[in-house]
């Protein structure tokens, strides 16, 4: 690369947000996405949190490598969204697990 630091921070960026921001569920094939210091996923900022991730997906797709992973991301991500939206249409942060406990939502 020709500047190496700044593609070692961007490496480890999208790595580090990855492994500790993101909660894939098996079951229904949703991504949970954390996005701030407040344990629950919040629709406008996962939303700006996956744009980042948008020029990655594409570069992965014109060299064909790692973006049907990448993809499924962002189905699982809007496919969370959605049912949030479907489960309350006026919430904007939403727990990851369903219920009526006292971390838990729609």
């Amino acid at each position: 690369p020709e500047f190496p630091l700044m593609h070692t921070l961007f490496t480890r960026t999208y790595r580090s947000n990855a492994e500790n921001c993101w909660q894939i569920f098996a079951d229904d094939d949703t991504v949970f996405m954390t996005t701030g210091d407040i344990r629950r996923m919040w629709l406008r900022d996962s939303t700006a949190q996956m744009q980042a991730y948008i020029p990655l997906l594409a570069a992965s797709i014109r060299r064909n490598k790692g973006a049907i992973a990448l993809s499924k991301v962002f189905q699982g991500v809007l496919r969370r969204q959605v049912r949030f939206l479907h489960s309350d249409i006026y919430g904007s942060a939403f727990y990851n697990r369903t219920g009526y406990g006292k971390s838990q939502g729609p």
